[in-house]
């Protein structure tokens, strides 16, 4: 937008002569006068705000009996604010002329009416002047002239409303670039939070151990702010991970709970107790011989409740020990198995409470040696030979306890795999017994009844069996006469 100033040369250019004042115009200058009575005043300048309006597009011209109307009006408006000026002038010039008690003398009275006079007369020089000026809206300008031409003329671009739009869009854009896209409002209030990301604090620093953890018949808990550079192993007790371990976690005879914040360098072994690991766990390789935890694990209750399954896997399993005692039967040397049943024959009481610990304490002790041995990566194969091991001892005692039983019933001596064959399937009616009233669905207390006095059986004969092999040390060690 540009403003110009339009005006010829005249004659009246000159000051005003002698009064105190001195610094008044002449009336030929009184265009500029009325450019700051019009930019002072509050109709004029709201007249022009809507006659310009958006330049783009231009509007249709008005009708000459319409601009004129517009013209007159704000031409009158900027003459009646000189004539309440006017006015104001001369109620001071009135009052200054009662008013004896100012205490002036009488040549500042002059002086002062004086320069009174002279602004009057400057006053209504531009009201006479004004009266000639046209004030006029054409072609994107504002002009206020007279007759002559003299005056001012502001220019207005034509895309001005497109200017102020790019500008306040600009201004949008910079705005939202800077704001996020989504806030959340907690409570229906905005904070500086909802804005600004603030920073998380640091996590607590962890308890480093060193070395080994190792708790036999008691609780361990690696908390979440703990950091073990060692192996955890926890034997007939509970665990729970919920930090860092840089080791291998074993766990025999107990449950085995893998937190989500747990992170496990080494291989996660449970044995003989109940596995469940959360979803965001970090763990190495993961073994576990026993119930493991969560929808796919293997219980006692769901085994139980196929019966049909439940009745094959039991069946199977005296079909498998049955096949091993034949072959064991068949491959022992004779010399060896004879020393075998001959201790067995001679001290059977000895045999069966020497075995009968062996059944009660060894499961825990192979357990246990099993679990500290699959702690480091050459233990393992190890740890598969010794369970291997415990089950070629098993087998040969319940083969040796069958045999005695056989020979019991009138098998002879040297019919050794006949003895063996008939003396376990003896043994095994109750848990058969059992199986089958499973199966028919009999009511479960008679079954429990009946195949917990199977594994009484099959268990003493163990004991049997186990002690006359440590008493004979393997049939190495012949029976005292």
């Amino acid at each position: 937008m540009t403003m110009s100033w339009r005006r010829r040369p005249s004659a009246s250019d000159r000051r005003c002569p002698g009064t105190g004042a001195g610094a008044f115009a002449s009336v030929g200058t009184a265009t500029w006068l009325a450019l700051a009575l019009l930019l002072s005043l509050g109709v004029p300048v709201a007249a022009l705000a809507r006659e310009v309006g958006h330049a783009a597009p231009p509007a249709p011209p008005a009708p000459p009996e319409s601009a004129r109307i517009r013209t007159l009006a704000g031409r009158d408006s900027l003459v009646n604010e000189i004539r309440r000026y006017r006015q104001v002038i001369r109620v001071l010039s009135d009052s200054l002329e009662h008013d004896r008690t100012a205490g002036l003398s009488p040549e500042h009275r002059v002086v002062i009416e004086k320069n009174i006079g002279d602004v009057t007369r400057v006053i209504e020089g531009i009201g006479s002047e004004l009266r000639q000026l046209e004030f006029q809206i054409k072609d994107n300008r504002i002009s206020l002239v007279d007759g002559a031409g003299d005056g001012i003329v502001i220019s207005v671009p034509e895309n001005l409303d497109e200017q102020v739009s790019r500008g306040l869009e600009a201004l949008t854009a910079a705005i939202l670039k800077e704001m996020p896209d989504t806030a959340r409002i907690d409570g229906g209030r905005l904070s500086w939070t909802s804005f600004v990301t603030v920073p998380e604090p640091p996590a607590p620093p962890r308890r480093v151990i060193d070395g080994n953890l190792v708790r036999v018949g008691q609780s361990l808990a690696v908390a979440a702010d703990e950091e073990v550079r060692g192996n955890v192993v926890v034997i007939f007790g509970d665990c729970e991970v919920a930090g860092l371990v840089g080791g291998n976690v074993v766990v025999v005879g107990g449950p085995l709970a893998v937190r989500q914040s747990a992170e496990v360098s080494g291989t996660v072994v449970s044995i003989g107790g109940r596995l469940s690991a959360d979803p965001g766990a970090r763990t190495g390789n993961t073994v576990a011989l026993g119930a493991l935890g969560g929808d796919s694990g293997l219980d006692l209750g769901r085994l139980f409740g196929h019966r049909t399954l439940t009745f094959a896997i039991a069946q199977g399993l005296f079909l498998l020990t049955l096949l091993a005692g034949l072959l064991a039967a068949a491959a022992s040397p004779d010399g060896r198995f004879g020393a075998v049943m001959a201790q067995l024959s001679a001290e059977p009481w000895r045999a069966f409470g020497l075995g009968a610990l062996l059944v009660v304490c060894g499961p825990f002790l192979v357990a246990a040696l099993t679990g500290l041995l699959v702690i480091t990566v050459i233990g393992v194969p190890v740890a598969l030979v010794l369970v291997l091991g415990v089950a070629l001892v098993v087998v040969l005692g319940l083969t040796a306890a069958g045999a005695a039983v056989g020979r019991r019933l009138g098998v002879e001596d040297r019919r050794r795999a006949l003895a063996v064959l008939l003396g376990l399937c003896v043994l095994h009616v109750p848990s058969f017994v059992g199986s089958l009233l499973h199966l028919a669905g009999a009511p479960w207390t008679a079954v429990v009844a009946v195949m917990v006095l199977g594994l009484v059986v099959k268990g003493a004969a163990l004991a049997f069996g186990l002690g006359a092999l440590a008493i004979s040390r393997l049939g190495t060690r012949a029976t005292a006469s």
